[in-house]
């Protein structure tokens, strides 16, 4: 299904392109930078940043006591996505 199969500005065409969109989003690889900030007072994240095909990229940054609230499994996570990308 593409929005070409469909009249221009109809539903059917906007509904495509939606569905296209996000299996786009799905098939990229995404890699978190998450950023310790002493002088933070809320977390912040970018927005998501297409860095080459099909690889996006964002950055975290925690205020020092913002991985408390992280659940272990949520770290352990992040840390082997990490080094995955640091190989």
């Amino acid at each position: 299904m593409k929005p070409s199969d469909y009249p221009l500005h109809s539903s059917q065409s906007r509904a495509a392109a939606r569905m296209l969109l996000e299996h786009r989003e799905q098939q990229n690889e995404r890699m978190e930078a998450i950023c310790v900030d002493k002088d933070l007072n809320e977390p912040h994240a970018s927005a998501w940043v297409e860095i080459e095909a099909n690889r996006m990229h964002r950055v975290v940054r925690l205020s020092a006591g913002g991985l408390s609230g992280v659940p272990v499994e949520r770290i352990d996570v992040l840390r082997a996505r990490l080094a995955k990308h640091q190989r």
